[in-house]
């Protein structure tokens, strides 16, 4: 079942003050609902530690930017290396 949202046309309430773009969260009811949701969770949070895991990399091969504690000091005009943002 794909998620619907209000397009921008809907998003004024009919007495015409504006309201959220985006739709109200309903927590899933249903077990099946639950499942997915705990699934989506999931695969957001294998995602995102993925994701971690390649900056890390990324910036100990010296490819990545630099991070806030190692720009202080740091000489003017540093940036992420050429191959790395490509």
């Amino acid at each position: 079942m794909a998620a619907t949202y209000p397009s921008v046309a809907q998003a004024q309430s009919p007495s015409g003050t504006p309201t959220s773009r985006f739709p109200v969260y309903q927590p899933p009811t249903t077990p099946e609902d639950i499942a997915r949701e705990h699934e989506r969770v999931a695969l957001l949070l294998t995602v995102n530690q993925e994701l971690l895991q390649h900056l890390v990399k990324l910036q100990t091969e010296g490819k990545g930017a630099l991070t806030a504690s190692q720009t202080e000091g740091a000489i003017e005009g540093i940036v992420a290396s050429q191959e790395y943002t490509q």
